[in-house]
């Protein structure tokens, strides 16, 4: 049987949690690892001393919020067809290999541009699209608004190299579900892709 997901306790000590953490980490199935642990009363928030966790179950435990957090877990630990969508070959090649170096079970899929994403999608469902903000031809806002008349429920994550709080706030605002700025790592999707399994990584 193999375990998806590794339930630890925050009164372990701190040294204890990150050696635990770190033998669930190089599992060659990858949990999840949940911390559990006492939480504010107005927030139920549980205190993480910023160890790399994927999500929290506080004290005491609300019967409802645990079996959400084990349907999600169990959603995240499902394998989810990915779309790569970037003009630059170099910028997909190295996204491909970020996104197969996630904990979660990832099928990745490219396209060069703006037309060739949404003639993909027209073709089939993806999970998640990884769409860059400036492409040549159809950009990532013409895809983006393609992508949500196709499927309005597909998560799509919009990434640019460029700083720029006004393209974040502009992709939310049209349906994007998360937003990444290049260059990113594989810790980075693994917290873009808790958010978007309903995992609430704590920061």
């Amino acid at each position: 049987m193999v375990t998806t997901w590794c339930f630890f306790d925050s009164r372990i000590p701190k040294v204890g949690r990150q050696e635990l953490l770190a033998v669930i980490r190089a599992a060659r199935e990858q949990p999840l690892a949940i911390l559990i642990g006492a939480a504010s009363i107005k927030t139920r928030e549980v205190l993480t001393d910023g160890l790399d966790i994927d999500s929290t179950l506080a004290k005491p435990i609300d019967v409802q919020e645990a079996r959400d957090l084990l349907d999600s877990c169990i959603q995240a630990r499902l394998p989810r067809r990915i779309l790569i969508v970037d003009d630059s070959s170099t910028v997909r090649s190295v996204s491909r290999k970020v996104l197969q170096a996630s904990r979660f079970k990832l099928q990745p899929e490219e396209a060069g541009d703006g037309a060739a994403a949404i003639a993909l999608a027209r073709q089939q469902r993806f999970d998640i699209v990884f769409l860059d903000y400036q492409m040549p031809g159809i950009g990532g806002f013409g895809a983006l608004a393609e992508f949500r008349r196709l499927h309005p429920d597909m998560n799509v994550v919009m990434i640019t190299g460029t700083r720029d709080a006004r393209i974040e706030d502009r992709a939310r605002a049209e349906g994007a579900r998360d937003f990444l700025y290049k260059p990113f790592f594989a810790k980075d999707i693994d917290a873009v892709l808790n958010r978007l399994f309903c995992l609430a990584r704590p920061k």
